[in-house]
């Protein structure tokens, strides 16, 4: 065999994924085991990404039980095929995504967990798949991102919940639980980059006509959600990034996930900022006008724009403003806000925020 730079790479990650080779993993397989209740004597059961010792550290065992390790490309798969063979058959078979595909083509499942790989939305593909394989009162339970059911994002932008809609995807869903930022942090032993969940899917089609069903709106009404970015969308960092000598850059990522930074689009300091080497360049025509814009955005006013859109550690410029002020009369007549409106929003900044500011 060659061993290619890709091999050795994956090598290397999957030796090092504590998930498929101690019971680390647990505390997660048991959640997502509670939402399938009992497994019955000899009920055919696919688990994808847990191990058999994840399986025997929480006591799951009978006849029909197949372990997958499902994993995006041939450098992974051979990797974890090697490690695999060290370790006494953790897994029934070693698939990459294609395989996976062919395997089911005419196969018929009353219940999945799994953990599929993301990279590139895959996990979505291989959802599409799982579902047209379950039988009518067949469930599966899937942990993966979730910004693209749970995301304000959804109430203004008809993208993310396209890619679920495309597919059919969400016509299945039963249920969308999101996983905060300690939960994943001892379950994966990191934070995430973006926030994830556990959602369940039927085999049935459950007719779902409201995509906003699973959006997390942190208690604004969806008309506020809505006519706020109708403002900011008019007017962005995409296509105005200003004139003058006096530029301010702006890194591509930022923030931790569940994180006191999260709706931080810049450093902490504005001398930090001034230093950064950030792919987004803003310019202003003076000083004072480059420190106003950095001082709004990390007010509590500029959070809570931010949290309009951001699902993940990326800083989207396509939805950030051209804007700033000084005090609250010119930010609400820059959204043209009424006062009732104005009253919700500090409501809202003050009850929800308060971790962010």
């Amino acid at each position: 065999m060659v061993y290619t730079e890709q091999y050795l790479k994956a090598l290397i990650r999957f030796k090092n994924k504590p998930d498929w080779f101690t019971p680390f993993d647990s505390p997660l397989l048991s959640m997502m085991m509670n939402k399938i209740f009992d497994i019955k004597k000899n009920e055919p059961v696919v688990f994808i990404n847990f191990s058999k010792k994840n399986l025997n550290y929480i006591k799951i065992n009978g006849n029909n039980i197949i372990c997958i390790a499902l994993v995006k490309d041939n450098a992974e798969a051979n990797a974890v095929k090697h490690i695999w063979n060290i370790n006494h058959e953790l897994f029934d078979y070693v698939f990459t995504v294609d395989e996976f595909i062919d395997w089911i083509d005419k196969m018929v499942f009353k219940k999945v967990l799994m953990n599929p790989p993301y990279s590139k939305n895959l996990h979505l593909k291989i959802l599409n798949e799982v579902i047209k394989h379950l039988s009518k009162d067949g469930v599966c339970v899937n942990l993966s991102p979730v910004p693209r059911l749970t995301s304000i994002r959804n109430l203004w932008s008809s993208t993310a919940i396209k890619k679920f809609k495309d597919i059919s995807v969400f016509k299945h869903l039963v249920s969308c639980d999101q996983l905060n930022g300690a939960d994943c942090i001892k379950i994966f032993g990191a934070g995430m980059q973006q926030h994830m969940g556990i959602t369940v899917y039927s085999g049935t089609d459950k007719n779902h006509t409201n995509p906003e069903k699973y959006v997390d709106t942190f208690g604004l009404p969806a008309y506020l959600v809505k006519k706020i970015m109708n403002v900011c969308l008019n007017d962005t960092l995409k296509t105005n990034i200003g004139h003058g000598n006096y530029c301010l850059p702006i890194s591509g990522i930022h923030g931790h996930v569940d994180g006191s930074d999260f709706l931080n689009i810049m450093s902490m300091t504005y001398e930090d900022q001034l230093k950064s080497k950030g792919v987004i360049k803003v310019y202003f025509e003076s000083e004072k006008d480059r420190h106003d814009f950095y001082d709004f955005w990390m007010s509590k006013y500029g959070k809570f724009l931010v949290r309009m859109w951001k699902v993940d550690t990326h800083v989207m410029e396509n939805f950030i403003p051209y804007f700033w002020c000084t005090n609250i009369i010119d930010f609400q007549k820059y959204f043209s806000l009424s006062d009732d409106e104005m009253k919700l929003i500090e409501k809202n900044i003050n009850e929800t925020m308060t971790k962010y500011i």
